[in-house]
């Protein structure tokens, strides 16, 4: 696994800074108010302000701890999940790569430490909820020794800057759905492909198992088949419970398979223990029984 970050790094957090400041400014104002109802003789209300300061305080220790796990000099679980789509890109490092939505310059930074002959180009439109900007990935990218090889532009992944076909390969990582410039998630699907050459490679990762996104799954396969997509992977469920089986896990695999498709497949995971994970294990081998699948399947944590 490429190591990525280091003390001079600064890649942001899936869990911002701006939530866990909100969150402990919820506990203090709840606390105030529990103790000045107190003070007053006010039990009732002092009551239900006590039982929600416990609820925010369990919040905020969860929040804190996903952060924690999150962090790349910590849990490091975000640069495992970047390893884990770098992992299967279908590409000999030769060229030019983009990365679109490349929030502080991680993935793209890994990329450029997994393919040092590739040249980068990592865009954002960093909106200011995130907390990301162009300066903090040029200042990540120097840091990891990778600055002269990748350029951060600022951009809209729902009308990319380039001319088609501009890219060898292209990447992504939970970003399309986020994309409020463009309402048809399929049309920023569509404007990725665009900009990547014609028998390249691209890794993309977000929630296209959502109909409320994606709109009919069987429809868009066969349209992205038409338009030369070769494989799709897709949730089988999620949890430890038999009934946590995606509604749409059948109709989107025989669908695939009846397309000529490949497949590949993911169980989203909830688990926050080992005796937790395995019972979901046990639940996904379920799920898939007796089912070909053409890659491995995945444990989205």
């Amino acid at each position: 696994m490429i190591q990525v970050g280091n003390k001079d790094t600064n890649y942001g957090n899936w869990v911002p800074a701006a939530m866990m400041k909100t969150c402990g400014a919820v506990i203090a104002v709840v606390t105030l108010l529990t103790i000045i109802c107190v003070a007053l003789g006010f039990h009732i209300p002092a009551a239900i302000l006590g039982v929600l300061l416990i609820v925010v305080c369990v919040f905020t220790w969860y929040m804190k701890r996903c952060r924690d796990i999150f962090d790349f000099n910590k849990g490091g679980f975000m640069g495992k999940v970047h390893q884990h789509l770098v992992d299967h890109m279908k590409w000999d490092g030769n060229g030019t790569l983009l990365d679109i939505g490349c929030g502080a310059g991680a993935l793209t930074i890994r990329c450029a430490k997994t393919y040092p002959n590739a040249t980068l180009t990592g865009i954002d439109y960093w909106g200011t909820e995130w907390s990301y900007a162009k300066e903090q990935c040029e200042a990540n990218a120097s840091a990891e020794g990778v600055a002269e090889r990748i350029t951060f532009p600022k951009g809209d992944a729902g009308k990319l800057e380039f001319a088609s076909e501009s890219f060898d390969t292209a990447v992504s990582n939970f970003v399309f759905h986020e994309v409020r410039t463009q309402p048809d998630k399929r049309q920023v699907v569509r404007e990725a492909l665009r900009v990547v050459k014609k028998g390249g490679s691209f890794a993309f990762q977000d929630m296209f198992e959502q109909k409320a996104l994606y709109g009919d799954m069987n429809a868009f396969i066969e349209e992205l088949k038409a338009e030369g997509i070769e494989f799709a992977i897709i949730r089988c469920g999620y949890g430890r419970d038999r009934s946590q089986k995606d509604k749409k896990f059948e109709e989107h695999y025989n669908g695939l398979k009846y397309a000529g498709i490949k497949i590949g497949a993911y169980l989203y995971s909830y688990a926050n223990t080992i005796e937790g994970a395995k019972a979901e294990l046990e639940n996904c081998l379920s799920f898939i029984k007796n089912k070909k699948f053409d890659f491995p399947i995945f444990y989205d944590l």
